[in-house]
């Protein structure tokens, strides 16, 4: 899978691994998961997106070898994954 396409004027599986690295890392490097003694024990963060977003940081999180396998790892409508 080409993980930089960008056909049908879509974002490419890269950039929005991009994305979501960048977020993550935001996340990580604020206090907002710590608790109050410093451990990692803080506040439980949701993320929500829609499906592609989320199967693609599934994969990115899990170091998968191409993100862009994405779409055989799908959503059922309200389903909830822990990525912890």
């Amino acid at each position: 899978f080409d993980t930089t396409h960008t056909a049908f004027d879509v974002e490419s599986v890269a950039a929005v691994s991009t994305r979501l690295r960048e977020l993550i890392m935001k996340i990580e490097n604020s206090n907002l998961h710590r608790s109050d003694d410093g451990s990692d024990r803080g506040d439980i963060i949701v993320l929500t997106s829609h499906a592609d977003v989320l199967q693609i940081m599934q994969l990115y999180a899990c170091g998968a070898e191409n993100v862009g396998t994405f779409s055989s790892y799908r959503f059922g409508n309200g389903e909830v994954r822990l990525m912890g």
